[in-house]
């Protein structure tokens, strides 16, 4: 190289001179340079800049996915403008910081983060535990599953807008055709092959999730006939690999799917599928806990090939080792993209829809890593409004931020958050929400819980702090500030009777509130014992009881009754409803509850689930993100949103 090109320095404490790469500029000197010789994206070897496993070893300020050198770090995140780093905390003794674009997106907006993400210092800025290899780009493979050729050429022609090329791979699913003819099928991957978009043909088994009525011996010659006629890649299962001598290569998917629950050999089948020439693996399982999903991720890290495999959970569990794929070590995530003819929820189980990948939990189809991600724990937690109403706020803020749901098996105790704090630091949660009916559990795993959350006896907000996991109730407030308000303030709540129905992490939470509020509280719940042994922990105003068939002034429903779960069911009979009466509803829908037409028809004051869960969410994002600023009004607003019939 040119005596230009390179420069010294003096190690600081001695050992003779090292070489430090020229820098590189603006951004686009640096692509140009990434395949020269002795350039940025040089291959490993002396004098390139780069060590021989492929990453970068040195720093260029073009690069986004480079941070500061280590003895300018703490200078950097002291002066520059643009580049001000935000930290975020970490394990014991760890720390990370957002990119400086991340970051130059979030000083615009006026906020900041307040503590640091458990993530690992060695460990990439984009969340990989391991870097994928230069050359591998992040895809979406967008699956479309139509009846008819024609409605797959219409799908096809909407993946090739701009907004969507070269971001995309198209996975046609020849087993959802209703005339799979060999001749149609080469015809079409002809026609749409020459297109933007590139195309993955697969066909299903019934037995692997697909609809593939015909004999194996039809399937394995209509792949073969696609994938000849111009197919950009080819998804096999990897039962049926070692028996086609024409799939090979690096097009060539091999795909695992079971749907019964996580296999213990995982590991020789990945190995076997390279072995026998696949490109690439797909593991598809049924996640049923979340020790699963770290189960799969150690298969991917544990691979020969790591960067070639894509691992990930069926059903709910599954649905954050599919949002949060970098963290998983893959580089590729599955969405649906369907029309009105496609198979519907036949695709796969826990499977996205395209535009709510890159549109809501992520901004855009680059899927640029998310600088924080937080999550809702629960059972049923795709049932919540949750991520649609954060993840609108974030979008709206500009700000690079998810929230995605962590559905984990509601089992009695501690059980069904087992492996909750592996989890989050292997997802990068900075901190969750926590819904039933896990609540109480939670608080066994927290290394600190709040005041207010031990005397609840319940949580709904964890934050992990510095390597510890902070236990929060703000479920409290949605209570006390709209009942506060619809009874004229705090002097005119004093001495109030008010019935809590349901004796469960809401109800508690509930009882406290009102409790404080001066209210004459009574606590009912199906099981007389659970609801004794909640209002001797809650505190000495709360007494167990029922409706003594005088109505009272205050009514909150803290019971599934009116949810999802029982949509019909009215908790309580409307001889305890009356007119004035302040009716709090902590269930929201889309539309009124049971319990909400019968208390506005006796002429009750109803309060809404979406006021009592706009109101907690504040609280609870004070908690998530230190200083964002002035999300009154934007959380009402998302929550209406997210509620609405055509949202």
């Amino acid at each position: 190289m040119g005596a230009r090109s390179r420069r010294t320095s003096v190690r600081p404490g001695g050992g003779g001179p090292r070489a430090v790469p020229p820098r590189c500029g603006q951004r686009e000197q640096h692509a140009a340079r990434v395949d020269r010789p002795g350039g940025c994206g040089a291959g490993g070897g002396r004098g390139s800049g780069r060590p021989r496993d492929g990453r970068h070893r040195r720093h260029c300020p073009a690069d986004p996915r480079q941070r500061a050198p280590r003895r300018n770090r703490g200078r950097a995140d002291r002066t520059s403008r643009a580049g001000r780093r935000h930290h975020l905390a970490a394990s014991p003794g760890r720390d990370r910081w957002a990119t400086a674009g991340a970051a130059r997106a979030l000083s615009a907006t006026g906020t900041r983060l307040g503590r640091d993400l458990p993530t690992s210092r060695r460990r990439r800025a984009d969340g990989c535990r391991r870097p994928l290899a230069r050359g591998d780009r992040i895809v979406i493979v967008a699956v479309v599953a139509e009846n008819s050729a024609d409605a797959v050429r219409e799908r096809l022609s909407e993946l090739a807008a701009p907004w969507w090329v070269g971001h995309v791979v198209a996975e046609v699913r020849l087993d959802a055709l209703d005339d799979p003819d060999p001749d149609a099928v080469a015809a079409l991957i002809r026609d749409v092959g020459a297109g933007s978009v590139p195309i993955l043909v697969t066909c299903r088994r019934v037995r692997d999730g697909g609809s593939w009525r015909g004999t194996e011996v039809e399937r394995r010659a209509l792949l073969e006939r696609a994938w000849g006629s111009g197919a950009s890649e080819v998804d096999v299962e990897t039962d049926v690999l070692c028996d086609l001598p024409w799939a090979r290569g690096d097009g060539v998917t091999a795909s695992f799917h079971e749907f019964h629950g996580t296999p213990d050999d995982l590991e020789a089948i990945v190995e076997t599928a390279f072995a026998e020439g696949a490109g690439r693996v797909k593991i598809a399982v049924r996640a049923t806990d979340l020790p699963d999903l770290l189960r799969l991720r150690r298969v991917v890290e544990g691979a020969s090939r790591p960067h070639r495999v894509v691992a990930f959970g069926l059903g709910p569990v599954g649905i954050p080792s599919r949002l949060l794929f970098r963290r998983m070590g893959c580089d590729r995530v599955y969405a649906r993209w369907a029309g009105p003819a496609a198979r519907g929820d036949e695709i796969a189980p826990g499977l996205p829809d395209l535009p709510e990948l890159a549109g809501s939990f992520y901004p855009d189809p680059t899927l640029p890593a998310p600088v924080a991600a937080f999550g809702l724990l629960g059972d049923r937690a795709t049932d919540s409004i949750g991520p649609r109403v954060y993840n609108r706020i974030f979008r709206r803020r500009g700000i690079a931020a998810m929230y995605l749901p962590v559905t984990a098996p509601g089992t009695s105790g501690s059980a069904g958050v087992t492996g909750l704090r592996e989890t989050m630091r292997l997802f990068g949660l900075r901190a969750m929400s926590v819904t039933t009916p896990h609540k109480e559990a939670v608080l066994h795993q927290a290394d600190q819980v709040h005041d207010l959350a031990r005397r609840i006896g319940a949580a709904n907000t964890l934050v992990l702090d510095g390597g510890r996991l902070i236990a929060h109730n703000t479920d409290y407030f949605g209570v006390r500030e709209p009942v506060r308000d619809a009874l004229g303030g705090v002097e005119a709540s004093r001495g109030v009777a008010a019935l809590v129905l349901g004796a469960g992490g809401a109800g508690r939470a509930a009882a406290v509130a009102l409790a404080d509020l001066g209210c004459e509280v009574t606590l009912w719940s199906r099981n007389p014992a659970r609801a004794t042994a909640a209002a001797s922990e809650v505190g000495a105003q709360v007494r167990p009881g029922g409706f003594d068939g005088t109505p009272p002034r205050v009514l909150v429903n803290a019971t599934p009754a009116g949810s999802p779960r029982l949509p019909d069911a009215l908790p309580v009979g409307e001889d305890a409803l009356t007119r004035g009466q302040v009716v709090l509803e902590m269930n929201y829908t889309t539309g009124a509850t049971p319990l909400q037409t019968a208390a506005a028809a006796r002429g009750g004051r109803v309060v809404a689930g979406a006021a009592m869960y706009a109101v907690q969410a504040r609280h609870q994002l004070h908690h998530f993100w230190a200083g964002l600023q002035d999300v009154d009004d934007e959380v009402e607003e998302a929550v209406r949103w997210a509620l609405a019939p055509s949202s």
